[in-house]
């Protein structure tokens, strides 16, 4: 397995940074988790942010340097380790005929936290040896006076986003993930998603949280942008939201919202955005 992972500062002011073993046991489940959904693992088809493993194996893959040799943790001491990231709600278990399925609790918050998800240009690379050293300097301020913008958009995005829930940032992210779709380059500047979330801050949190989740499950097809999430937003009261996220458990979303007529509406909104017209015009109410 090649690539890297991102680990949270928050995990500094934790009891697990102060645990060794647990630590070490979480940061493995990290590294090991499926990076995309529908992975095989020994016959069973994992999603992102999931692996299998028996409690032996992790015993002998933790297996560490004493004297001159290895030595393996007992599979007590896995077990106590495992039921401390349950109890931390960092991971969840499932026994299967394989082994016990993993999930890394809000895996996106390690790995797609807003700067992981989206890239915005490409970085400046190494210059050519034929180049004076009066024009890589040029260079080299001009990336550190972007770089410097890009931080505090970034700090202005984070701030915006830690205003709400875990479930709501986990939707978050993922959110982007999609809306990166409707982009041929497959980039979105900080600037757009900094302005877009300002935008939501004039709805409830379930209102958002409602339209993210309708979004990412009926609208992942690179072609809904978020001012249709917008739309979203502005046409559902937060009594709908709720009534619709309780309903979702169990029917799932279908690409209607429960309006009368909705289905010609939104179809009528996508050709008001293709014609190039602005969707806070759009009237929702005729």
């Amino acid at each position: 397995m090649q690539g890297w992972i991102k680990l949270h500062r928050e995990i500094l002011e934790s009891d697990l940074w102060n645990d060794v073993t647990t630590f070490r046991l979480f940061s493995y489940l990290l590294l090991k988790a499926s990076h995309k959904d529908g992975v095989k693992i020994q016959g069973e088809e994992v999603n992102r942010g999931q692996w299998i493993r028996s409690y032996r194996k992790l015993a002998q893959d933790l297996a560490y340097k004493e004297g001159r040799g290895l030595k393996e943790y007992s599979l007590k001491t896995i077990s106590k380790c495992v039921n401390k990231l349950v109890k931390a709600d960092r991971v969840t278990i499932q026994e299967t005929e394989q082994g016990t399925l993993f999930t890394i609790v809000n895996y996106a918050k390690y790995q797609d936290e807003i700067e992981g998800i989206l890239e915005t240009g490409n970085a400046i690379g190494k210059e050519p040896e034929t180049k004076g050293k009066r024009t890589v300097n040029k260079n080299k301020n001009a990336n550190n006076a972007k770089n410097a913008k890009e931080e505090i958009l970034i700090a202005e995005i984070k701030d915006l986003r830690r205003q709400y829930s875990s479930e709501i940032q986990s939707l978050i992210d993922q959110y982007w993930m999609v809306i990166k779709k409707t982009r041929t380059s497959g980039k979105i500047h900080y600037s757009v998603i900094l302005k877009a979330m300002k935008k939501w801050t004039k709805f409830d949190p379930v209102v958002i949280q409602y339209a993210l989740k309708k979004h990412i499950e009926a609208y992942d097809d690179g072609e809904h942008k978020e001012e249709y999430t917008l739309g979203i937003m502005r046409n559902t009261s937060p009594g709908q939201a709720e009534d619709m996220l309780n309903r979702k458990s169990s029917n799932g979303f279908n690409k209607t919202i429960p309006k009368k007529d909705i289905r010609d509406k939104e179809i009528e909104f996508q050709r008001w955005i293709q014609d190039g017209k602005d969707p806070e015009d759009f009237n929702w109410k005729n």
